[in-house]
């Protein structure tokens, strides 16, 4: 009997290859399969949202909202790291638009939400009391005095 050892491709050469395959003529083409379920929850999550940052100046009007969302709903946010969730949160915050500003909200009244992602949902609010918008003021005072 002959043993084939497998060969193991490091955790760097596969992030590597994962944000390379964003350097193609149609940017945005891959998000489906970096975004699909098996990516999500595995370790190389945080490279799939890095892609979404990456994409954004691509994206259709309403693409980052749309991404997100997909994102945060269903079996793909239940199957999120934490530090890719709270990547999410952050790029709803780096883009406050009144619909992510909701969106951030909704995810601060999740029955279940992990402390990590409530932390970066505080900052958030504090961020928002900073704008001379006042739907932003109104959600920053929801999520502060809950």
């Amino acid at each position: 009997p002959t043993d084939k050892k497998k060969k193991v491709v490091s955790i760097n050469i596969i992030e590597v290859l994962l944000r390379g395959v964003m350097r193609n003529d149609e940017p945005a083409a891959p998000l489906a399969f970096l975004l699909a379920p098996k990516f999500l929850a595995s370790d190389r999550a945080r490279v799939s949202v890095y892609a979404i940052s990456q994409c954004v100046p691509f994206l259709p009007d309403n693409g980052l909202t749309a991404t997100i969302k997909m994102c945060l709903t269903g079996k793909r946010r239940h199957l999120l790291k934490v530090s890719s969730y709270k990547e999410l949160v952050r790029l709803l915050i780096s883009t406050p638009t009144e619909e992510h500003v909701k969106m951030i909200l909704h995810e601060w009244n999740r029955a279940e939400l992990h402390r990590d992602i409530r932390i970066t949902i505080v900052q958030a609010a504090f961020q928002f009391l900073k704008t001379n918008n006042e739907t932003f003021h109104n959600i920053a005072w929801q999520i502060l005095s809950s």
